[in-house]
C-alpha cells in the first residue's frame, strides 16, 4: 500500500483522511500569501490597444472576413501583445446561468490510477453542481497544450493536473498563467505548489526491508520509465535502503520499462 501525503500551501489545514474532503478543500481555500491572479484582458483594453471600437474586436472574434485586413491585423496584433483569450463559456449556456468548473488534465487515459482520482474529485464537484472539464493528453505535450489553452478559454476555476512533463520548468511557465491548479501523483523538487502525491519512495523502502528480513541476499526491481518522478521516487527507496544494508551493487538488478 502507497502511503498518501499532500503539500498544501494554502490557507488552513488538509484531511489526508478523506480523498473527497482533500479535493475540495484545495479548491474553496485561498492563500492569503499568494498575489491575486491577473486580471483577464477585456475586449475594450483590446480595442483601445487597437485604436478600434469594441464593436470592430467583436467583427474580428465573429466574422473576420468581413472586417478590413489592416484593421483584422491592428486588432490580432493587440490580442496577442495583451495575452487576449477568447471566453467560450460567454458565447454559451453561461450568458443566462454561471456554471463554475473545474478541469481535470490527466497524462494518459490509460492509466487507472487517474480515472480513480477523476472519480473521487467528481463526487465532490458534482454534489456543489460544479462541472468538471476533463482533457486525455496521451502522454503528448502538444496535446496537453492545446488542452490547457482551451481550459485557459473556458475560464475554469481551478485544473487538477498531472502533467507529461515532470521538468520544473514546465510547471513553473503554468503557474505563471494565474489559474489555481492542484498538481497530482506527482511534483519536481524544488517547485512549490498545491500537490496530492503518494509516497512511493516510503512504500518501496518498506517492501525492500521485508524482504532483508527474509535473508534474501540478491534483489531485482522492475520499475516504469525514469522520466516519472513517482518510477524515480520507488527506485530511490529501494536502492538507498539496500546500500544502507550494505548490499553492494553489483546484487543490485534494476530495469526500467512502461508501465502498461
Amino acid at each position: 500500500d502507497y502511503n498518501v501525503y499532500t503539500k498544501y500551501h494554502g490557507a488552513g489545514p488538509l484531511s489526508t483522511t478523506c480523498a473527497d474532503q482533500t479535493w475540495n478543500k484545495v479548491f474553496v481555500m485561498a492563500n492569503p500569501n499568494e498575489p491575486a491572479p491577473a486580471s483577464r484582458v477585456t475586449i475594450q483594453e483590446v480595442a483601445d490597444a487597437a485604436k478600434v471600437s469594441t464593436a470592430t474586436v467583436s467583427r474580428v472574434l465573429n466574422t473576420p472576413d468581413a472586417v478590413r485586413p489592416e484593421l483584422l491585423q491592428r486588432v490580432q496584433e493587440a490580442m496577442r501583445e495583451l495575452g487576449y483569450r477568447v471566453n467560450r463559456s460567454a458565447r454559451g449556456l453561461r450568458a443566462t446561468r454561471s456554471v463554475q468548473r473545474v478541469g481535470f488534465l490527466f497524462s494518459s487515459i490509460q492509466n487507472p490510477f487517474f480515472t480513480d482520482v477523476l472519480g473521487g474529485a467528481e463526487r465532490v464537484l458534482l454534489a456543489q453542481q460544479i462541472a468538471i472539464v476533463v482533457g486525455n493528453a496521451q502522454n503528448n505535450l502538444t496535446y496537453e497544450q492545446q488542452y490547457l489553452e482551451l481550459m485557459f478559454e473556458e475560464e475554469v476555476s481551478g485544473i487538477i493536473v498531472n502533467f507529461v512533463s515532470s521538468s520544473a520548468k514546465h510547471y513553473y511557465d503554468f503557474a505563471e498563467r494565474g489559474v489555481p491548479f492542484v498538481a497530482i501523483d506527482e511534483c519536481p523538487a524544488g517547485f512549490v505548489a498545491d500537490s496530492v502525491v503518494t509516497n512511493g519512495r516510503d512504500a518501496t523502502r518498506k517492501a525492500t526491508v521485508h524482504l532483508l528480513e527474509q535473508g534474501h541476499c540478491t534483489f531485482g526491481f522492475l520499475g516504469g520509465p525514469p522520466f516519472y518522478w513517482t518510477a524515480r521516487e520507488r527506485e530511490a527507496g529501494v536502492v538507498e535502503t539496500l546500500r544502507l544494508a550494505g548490499i553492494p551493487d553489483e546484487a543490485i538488478f534494476v530495469e526500467n520499462g512502461d508501465y502498461l
